[in-house]
């Protein structure tokens, strides 16, 4: 969308002066403020075309320079989710080697509790036999 240009013209005709005719091209370029209670107000402001030139190129850069922020801002963002996922990696690592220390654990704990058991089994039947003997050679 172009912005509609218009002809303006200014004469100087002071008495003892030359008149002089200065035409110009202008852009005008339709601006709205937004008042109270939410209307918007529209209002055209002309500029002459390398006043608008320079607008647009100010315009432009102050674009291209957003643009470039937002790149970065992705860049970090992306360096930052690649510093989670290496990460999380590490966390699921250490969560299956935990996981199977604490399976190894368990089981030997289990092992142990059955040995337990077996020693506790035969201490009671050699205390058994112990006291029978004892019995025996005290009658």
């Amino acid at each position: 969308m172009h912005a509609p240009r218009m002809l303006a013209a200014s004469v100087d005709a002071r008495p003892g002066n030359n008149v002089k005719i200065d035409f110009q091209l202008l852009v005008a370029t339709t601006v709205f403020r937004r008042l109270k209670g939410g209307r918007m107000v529209g209002y055209v402001v002309a500029m002459s075309e390398p006043n608008a030139i320079e607008a647009a190129s100010r315009r432009l850069a102050l674009a291209l320079d957003a643009l470039a922020a937002a790149v970065e801002r992705r860049q970090v963002a992306d360096r930052e989710e690649a510093t989670l996922a290496a990460q999380l990696h590490a966390l699921g690592n250490d969560r299956s080697r935990l996981a199977s220390e604490l399976d190894d654990a368990t089981a030997r704990a289990r092992s142990l509790e059955n040995v337990s058991r077996d020693v506790a089994r035969r201490l009671d039947a050699a205390m058994a036999k112990l006291r029978s003997l004892l019995a025996a050679v005290e009658r």
